[in-house]
């Protein structure tokens, strides 16, 4: 995957470079075009090779800015392969946001169970301080008194 750090402003010279790069079969160069202009994710497939990468422009809002910021290396599997990942703490607070936007339980009960799942691992302080931020503290309250019973 590939991730643009900003929605191009000069999307006409980045949609050249893409197609120049993997003359795309799967996706159309007006849609590449329109992606961009967009800041939809898509993807592109180089002919000769195969060699597929999902190309995702970041969202300009901030939370999503720095939870990317503050992604890390993890190792995923046995063999030692790495990726990046957004902190636990990011996570909770995305699956917050999440809920507001779609008033979803599911939401809750995600950030729910990585709360229980990482309890005492996670920096309780920042993630108050982002919900708080996002007008969501008392939802959080809510699933730390929840995870805190669960862990009883």
């Amino acid at each position: 995957m590939f991730v643009l750090s900003h929605c191009p402003t000069d999307s006409l010279l980045i949609h050249r470079r893409i197609v120049w790069l993997f003359s795309p079969k799967c996706t159309s160069e007006e849609g590449i075009r329109d992606a961009l202009l967009r800041c939809y994710p898509f993807n592109v497939i180089q002919s000769f090779t195969g060699a597929k990468i999902d190309v995702v422009p970041l969202p300009k809002d901030i939370f999503t800015r720095l939870a990317f910021q503050r992604r890390q290396r993890q190792i995923y599997d046995a063999a030692g392969h790495t990726a990046f990942f957004i902190t636990a703490e990011d996570i909770v607070l995305a699956k917050l946001m999440a809920y507001r936007e779609t008033n979803s339980d599911k939401h809750l009960n995600d950030a729910r169970g990585v709360l229980t799942m990482q309890w005492g691992l996670l920096n309780l302080d920042a993630i108050r301080r982002g919900a708080n931020g996002a007008g969501m503290l008392r939802e959080l309250e809510n699933l730390i008194e929840s995870a805190r019973r669960d862990l009883e």
